[in-house]
């Protein structure tokens, strides 16, 4: 594949018919590739030509100073044109000094078109060549799909994909993710400026210049438009910018196909471990359940800890996500369930992993606004069967305590009624509670002042002043509730039924923190 074939410069001046003659450059000039030609008499041609292109020009435009003149010859240097063709007659009769000069300067190739010679002739002779790469270029193209195709059979798809395409360019190959980070790469790759030149220019495919080679940028995207990742390539030792393009193309729908594949298993894998952790959480023992967490890894004698974990700005994809990569690397064994904002996890993992988990998510030593959870509740071990559902009832009441300057709370650091609470099955007691809840639900604002009177130790002056009333108005709407639920709230039975309530109906208390 690496052989070379297109027309070149010295094919063009071999043409005893064409009798084109090299008035600048020199031998390695001749092989320049030549990939195409126009004829063009126009300000800034570059908007109009591309690289390895055969520009000709009978000077039409050209003004005989020495500025315009090198300004350009310049802009045809930096666009990498294969050579200027100046045509003599019937402008000028030879080309001006000032282009040869600025063209010196600059190593533009200039070779010069005789007068017998129309433009016509040689761009149906660079056509002809064109047609027949086009031929050659097809057949390899194929060949190169049916080699990067192989990698499908790989167990890692996309890491051979992508050294497949090391292969073929003879250069370094990287996965960029859409923010610029290297997710998979063959090697050293300037990840960063190579990122922030293809943030300036966001185009469906790249060609890049950076620490001296010329790298091609090309976006994965997904069926919405939206870019999921980048293969950057260098065109390496094979020196073919053309190649390396091509290569990269025929990449990226497979590189799409393998990220389609991985949402579809990523989508029935998280099925299988919530359907596993709902029969966990249900306490059933149904045979089908111990395969499945038998298939995902878990040991039946080792201890295992729920995790509840809120995520962050309320995106519990994101979260989830974020504990399926912590976990995949750390190989650990895990289930997970997203329920509204929130990811609840069951890990099989000693204390110092589980603390390290939890950390990790809520943003470790970086910034926390950023982190995948803003607080997370840890839950005591238990046993994989039997276990399970206390050790989820301890996380919920920890999360409740958890956030600010304290994103990881586990449950047996909280305070001895929390300790309590952690016996009972708040499901039952949720129950139990809905009538009390419908009562207050006819009372604006019942519910909130309760929730805050009990926030503050039933202490009424710090609930007034938290809730911007004088404590008499609290008084009185303490009273409007005592109505509603039938029972004064003084006596420590009713006082501790109503805590529960609370707790059960997710509107936990910080009073025992």
């Amino acid at each position: 594949m690496g052989s070379r074939s297109m027309l070149t410069l010295g094919d063009l001046l071999d043409e005893d018919a064409l009798g084109l003659r090299l008035l600048v450059g020199d031998a390695a000039d001749r092989d320049r590739p030549v990939a195409g030609a126009h004829a063009i008499d126009v300000p800034q041609p570059s908007a109009w030509i591309d690289r390895d292109w055969l520009v000709l020009t009978a000077g039409t435009m050209l003004r005989d100073d020495e500025e315009s003149v090198g300004k350009l010859v310049r802009e045809l240097a930096e666009t990498g044109v294969a050579a200027l063709a100046f045509g003599i007659e019937p402008v000028f009769d030879h080309v001006p000094e000032t282009l040869l000069d600025a063209a010196r300067r600059a190593g533009l190739p200039v070779v010069v078109v005789p007068a017998h010679t129309p433009f016509r002739e040689i761009v149906e002779r660079v056509v002809r060549a064109s047609l027949s790469e086009d031929v050659r270029a097809s057949q390899r193209l194929v060949a190169m799909q049916r080699y990067l195709m192989d990698a499908l059979g790989d167990e890692q798809p996309r890491m051979a994909a992508i050294e497949r395409v090391a292969a073929l360019v003879r250069g370094e190959v990287a996965l960029l993710t859409r923010d610029g980070r290297v997710d998979v790469t063959t090697g050293i790759v300037p990840a960063a400026e190579l990122w922030e030149a293809i943030t300036a220019r966001p185009q469906t495919t790249l060609e890049l210049t950076c620490k001296g080679g010329t790298w091609i940028a090309v976006p994965v995207l997904r069926r919405d438009g939206a870019v999921l990742r980048w293969v950057v390539a260098s065109s390496g030792q094979s020196g073919s910018v053309q190649l390396t393009k091509a290569a990269v193309q025929a990449a990226v729908p497979l590189l799409t196909g393998i990220d389609r594949l991985d949402a579809t298993r990523r989508k029935q894998d998280r099925a299988l471990r919530a359907v596993a952790f709902q029969g966990l959480l249900a306490g059933t023992a149904d045979p089908l359940v111990a395969a499945q967490l038998t298939e995902l890894g878990f040991a039946p004698e080792q201890p295992v800890a729920a995790l509840v974990a809120v995520a962050g700005r309320g995106d519990d994809d994101a979260l989830l996500s974020a504990v399926e990569e912590a976990l995949d690397h750390a190989r650990l064994p895990f289930v997970a369930l997203q329920r509204g904002g929130r990811v609840v996890l069951l890990v099989q993992a000693d204390e110092a992993e589980v603390e390290r988990l939890a950390h990790g998510l809520a943003g470790g030593d970086g910034e926390p606004a950023d982190a995948p959870a803003t607080a997370i509740g840890v839950g005591g071990h238990g046993r994989l069967h039997g276990g399970v559902e206390r050790s989820h009832r301890e996380a919920e009441l920890a999360v409740e305590h958890a956030g600010g300057g304290a994103p990881v709370v586990r449950f047996d650091a909280l305070g001895t009624t929390t300790a309590i609470l952690g016996e009972i099955p708040l499901a039952q007691v949720g129950a139990r509670a809905e009538p009390l809840f419908e009562r207050l639900a006819r009372q604006p604002a019942a519910l909130e002042t309760l929730t805050a009177y009990f926030d503050h130790d039933l202490n009424v002056s710090t609930t007034a002043v938290h809730l911007h009333l004088h404590p008499n108005s609290l008084r009185y709407r303490l009273s409007r509730i005592e109505e509603a639920i039938g029972a004064p709230l003084r006596t420590p039975a009713v006082i501790a039924a109503v805590y529960l309530a609370l707790r059960a109906g997710g509107h936990g208390t910080a009073g025992d923190r």
